[in-house]
């Protein structure tokens, strides 16, 4: 009596939710569609918005993505899914400035937390500025 209790109150919904939690994480990455970034601005970048968008990205970004942004930072192997390498021109989530800005302030399912709570609007757009500048630099950032 006391196992059929068991099972019935505690196991099956156990069962059940991460059943359900899988489907939806197969979903997911079957759905997801992979864009090829696109230059839409909101804001034009100047030297000084890249300057403090690199600031900001050796802060709160480095750790995860890379001093290159090609998701190699020390701590990319602790979240489920590897960081997203920001050298390439393909964007799981979209390419425009405020898909990018999204991203940031809410994270991604996949283990980015968001960070909202960290940067005011001048601040994102200046991080995609210098997030935009990765894929064409050549050697890692200076970081004196």
């Amino acid at each position: 009596m006391i196992k059929k209790l068991f099972f019935s109150v505690l196991v099956a919904p156990l069962v059940l939710y991460l059943s359900v939690l899988r489907t939806e994480t197969f979903a997911m990455k079957q759905t997801m569609v992979l864009q090829e970034s696109s230059p839409d601005r909101t804001e034009s970048s100047t030297d000084e918005s890249i300057e403090d968008g690199k600031r900001s990205y050796i802060e709160w970004c480095v750790d995860c993505h890379g001093e290159s942004g090609s998701g190699d930072g020390p701590l990319a192997g602790l979240v489920r899914e590897p960081p997203s390498d920001l050298t390439d021109d393909v964007w799981s989530t979209g390419g425009t400035d405020e898909d990018l800005i999204t991203v940031i302030r809410n994270g991604t399912r996949t283990g980015m937390r968001g960070y909202d709570s960290k940067f005011d609007a001048v601040e994102l757009q200046n991080l995609v500025n210098y997030i935009r500048t990765l894929d064409k630099q050549s050697s890692p950032p200076n970081y004196d």
